[in-house]
């Protein structure tokens, strides 16, 4: 099965890049405009350089080209009657043309070695050499500045060009040059700043790292954070490294208004505004990941807030909620060598080995290679469990033509760990309401060593992007997402009293889920009339297919958890135990088929209109369960979105608001056969959004109300049946704050505010709070490394994260205590190397995760990181 569905994977998608490359490419030779296609007679005999003047009498067009790589001094006998231009060129010289381009009144004509390169220096005011100054050349080339301030960029085809230098803290300058022939072209600069104020800049942008909100996912376009209507927090590299990460919860844990927590399969996953959301898109696709990830690939995450459905598809499977999304970015090729070796240990015996490694593949810079790899391992606080992961993935990007540019990545993961246990309290004797007050010991697990289980996740990407013209540019994406539990195991604990404890497990062996995504979207930015339009058209395709093998949760013993010993596990038991027991076999299909559009529309250069609309085909192929198919229906859901921003301040003040919605599809009927809807959701959202001096205070506050209507209950005329009436109310105020005051000094901090209810449900949940869903939520982080003199690179860091008292259940029976957490660092950061140390949770907090999991105790971890550039 996993061949051929891997296959027929790959046979589409190849299929669909040929077709697609087909339709839009670079027609050239066979050009549409009007003077390659005009019909042209002529009767000519003599140099080839002879006969092009006297077509260019005859069409009014001058020919560009070079007479040695075209070889015009050849002599030729050609007689035309009514023949099209560009036939006429392709016989004449053949394999030896590449393309001919019409630009104003000159026909460029290119060669298949017709090649330019553009080189340069970068100087500033008082004439010294600008290090490190990032040059790009049109929309897909890059390159930086070397020690000396020069830079140099290979291969570069004919046609106009933006050459532009720029680096974070400097005023960007811009030079338009016309490429015409196999020439080297010099194109200096010189910047405003002198050496000194260089310095500061470089200083300031090195370390003013944690506000990075420029992203073309959220939008799925190139949009500014103050031109967008929606708010977005982005977690970049640049900050959970300071941080030490070397969990991915810990990434998620710098989310405004996010309650971070483990899930029972070991996936990563936060509530934002309210709502259980998994972090399961990457590089913004579908990426169905249900065991945790390793943070060594990631550039970024991206937390986008809200119901996403127009841009981003239904609320199936915790992936895009009505609470929004996590989007991780994941590092790509960047055009010079680099190394970075890193080695972490701390408590609980980690041990922690990363890489990252980047090179360019020729001289031209236009194929690179990065491959990120990391190996972990470490025990836990608990009196069992531990982790043993790997991590390896390659990506490889390729420029074409100044055109087309292809990626391709993969990322493989292998671990073998603890997945966390499923409590439930439901004993008739049971009166504890608090899980301080268990009286089982904070670090006494219930589980064993022998318990451990083996997963993995398996993703391939890959992306062509194309210049079509200078406003239209096209993007094909195709992401493959395998998850499989090869041999796991679910301890289940159940309190049937204040001492006593049911225990069961469930096996999983093996299991395989599959999700296949195909994008293809559109990116215009034209005027109509003096309007400018920002749109993007796209289409996307889903499949998921999900084979598994398991037991139903099997009874292991009862214990006292006040009796030695009671605690204590054996595999030769459960093996026993688990031998005599079926194995249920189940599979599940799904599709998705949807059209979106959105527009930006610049009414002035200060207020901005988005309006959105999505249109999506859900199928559902029912589930198999033990040979009996039930479940199987299809639905149909449209999506808006609109947003409005007015820049008081242009790009310094916006004041924002929106409307963006979402659907969940439901399956099932009422007691009268009228089929279940989607579930959908409304928000409305508004508020400010801040970029000032220069980036050193970037800052979003906001206001949303998510009203979810049609939520399936149970009827309460007939319990036997569901109705679909049911409403949920999330709303609260956001905060985000990102500041560089003075140099070497960040601070980048978030609370938010929740208020979420169930207006109308069950009996027994309505009017009550939904699990894990706490009011008040406040994160902080901020770090002073010493910019100059002796103590230069010398710093520290100080933060954590504050997250007031839930429940554990929808019920509100079972109270999650508040807890606060803190965390410090020192460190000592050069250009070759860093050292760092951290303590996290510093004052050994007591706390637990929404699903019931004892956090990490107070924890230390060195690190070093050793860079080759």
């Amino acid at each position: 099965m996993k061949s051929i569905l891997a296959s027929t994977s790959k046979g589409y998608f190849l299929t669909f890049i040929f077709l697609f490359l087909y339709i839009i490419r670079p027609v050239s030779l066979y050009s549409q405009n009007a003077v390659l296609e005009r019909a042209i007679s002529i009767n000519y005999q003599g140099e080839i350089a002879g006969l092009l003047d006297e077509l260019g009498m005859q069409t009014g067009y001058s020919f560009s080209y070079s007479s040695k790589l075209l070889r015009t001094e050849r002599h030729i006998q050609v007689q035309y009657q009514q023949t099209k231009l560009a036939t006429i060129l392709k016989e004449i010289f053949g394999s030896d043309l590449a393309a001919a381009k019409v630009s104003g009144t000159q026909i460029l004509l290119q060669s298949l070695q017709d090649k330019a390169s553009i080189s340069g220096s970068v100087q500033t005011r008082d004439g010294k050499p600008a290090p490190s100054v990032s040059v790009q050349l049109g929309d897909n080339r890059y390159t930086q500045t070397d020690a000396n301030g020069y830079y140099r960029i290979e291969q570069v085809s004919t046609g106009r060009y933006l050459l532009k230098v720029s680096l974070v803290g400097m005023n960007a300058q811009e030079r338009k040059i016309e490429v015409q022939h196999s020439d080297s072209y010099l194109v200096d600069f010189i910047l405003q700043e002198d050496e000194q104020q260089l310095r500061e800049v470089v200083i300031n942008s090195a370390y003013n790292k944690f506000s990075q909100k420029e992203t073309a996912y959220v939008a799925r376009m190139p949009l500014k954070n103050l031109e967008n209507p929606q708010v977005y927090n982005v977690i970049p590299k640049e900050l959970f490294e300071e941080q030490l990460v070397t969990d991915y919860n810990d990434i998620l844990r710098n989310i405004t208004g996010g309650n971070v927590s483990t899930s029972n399969n070991s996936s990563n996953q936060s509530m934002l505004r309210g709502f259980r959301t998994f972090n399961g898109m990457r590089n913004g696709m579908t990426a169905y990941t249900l065991v945790a990830i390793d943070p060594a690939n990631i550039e970024k995450v991206e937390a986008i807030k809200g119901p996403s459905a127009t841009l981003f598809g239904a609320s199936n499977g915790s992936l895009v909620t009505f609470g929004g999304l996590m989007n991780r970015v994941t590092k790509k090729p960047v055009d010079y060598f680099m190394t970075d070796l890193s080695f972490s240990t701390g408590s609980w015996g980690l041990s922690r080995i990363a890489a990252d490694f980047n090179t360019p593949l020729n001289e031209e810079k236009s194929a690179l290679f990065r491959l990120n790899t990391a190996y972990h391992t470490q025990n836990s606080f608990q009196t069992a469990g531990y982790e043993r992961n790997f991590l390896i993935a390659p990506s490889f990007s390729y420029v074409v033509n100044d055109r087309l540019t292809l990626l391709f990545d993969a990322e493989i993961y292998r671990t073998t760990r603890f997945l966390p246990t499923n409590f439930s309290f439901g004993g008739s004797n049971f009166t504890i309401n608090n899980f301080k007050d268990l009286p089982l010991g904070y670090e006494t697990s219930l589980s064993s060593n022998d318990l451990s289980s083996k997963v993995g996740t398996t993703n391939y990407y890959a992306q062509a992007n194309y210049k079509i013209s200078d406003q239209w540019t096209s993007s094909t994406n195709f992401s493959y997402t395998m998850t499989e539990y090869f041999d796991a195991y679910r301890l289940y604990a159940n309190w049937l009293s204040d001492t006593s404890i049911v225990r069961a497990v469930m096996a999983q062996k093996p299991q395989r889920q599959i999700a296949t995504s195909i994008q293809q979207n559109f990116n215009g930015d034209f005027n109509i009339g003096r309007l400018r339009n920002r749109l993007v058209v796209g289409v996307n395709y889903y499949y998921f297919v999900a084979n598994l093998r398991y037991t139903n949760p099997t009874p292991y013993d009862q214990i006292n958890v006040n009796q030695a010993g009671a605690v204590d596990f054996s595999r030769a038991k459960l093996d026993a135990i688990l031998a005599g027991t079926n194995f249920n076999t189940q599979k599940s299909e799904e599709s998705a088929f949807a059209v979106y559009a959105s527009d930006v529309l610049n009414i002035t250069d200060k207020l901005a209109a988005m309006a959105s609309l999505r249109l999506d085909r859900f199928n559902n192929k029912g589930t198999t369960l033990n040979g009996t198919l039930r479940g199987d229906y299809g639905q149909t859901s449209l999506s808006p979105k609109f947003g409005l921003v007015y820049q008081l301040i242009k790009d310094g003040i916006a004041v924002f608001g929106n409307y963006m919605s979402g659907f969940s599809n439901q399956s099932g009927a009422d007691i009268n056969g009228n089929t279940f809807k989607p579930m959908l959701a409304a928000q409305t959202e508004g508020g400010i959004k801040l970029n000032l001096l220069n980036g050193r205070i970037s800052s979003t506050l906001s206001y949303y109300h998510i009203a979810v209507n049609d939520i399936i209950r149970q009827d309460p005329s007939n319990q036997a049946f569901n109705i679909q009436d049911g409403k949920q109310v999330s709303k609260g105020f956001e905060g985000e704050l990102v500041i560089n005051p003075f140099r070497g000094f960040n601070f980048i901090g978030g609370y938010g505010y929740n208020h979420n209810r169930y207006v109308r449900s069950n009996a027994n949940i309505e009017g009550k709070t939904p699990f894990g869903s706490p009011a008040h939520i406040a994160n902080l982080w901020m770090s002073y490394r010493v910019p100059t003199g002796f103590a230069e690179g010398f710093g520290a860091g100080f933060g954590g994260n504050y997250a007031s008292e839930s429940y554990f259940d929808d019920m509100n029976t079972f109270t999650i205590p508040a807890a606060k957490v803190i965390n410090a660092s020192l460190f000592y950061d050069q250009a070759k190397f860093r050292l760092g140390f951290k303590l996290n949770n510093l004052f050994n907090e007591h706390y637990w995760s929404y699903i019931g999991m004892p956090q990490n105790t107070r924890q230390f971890i060195v690190n070093l990181t050793y860079r080759i550039r």
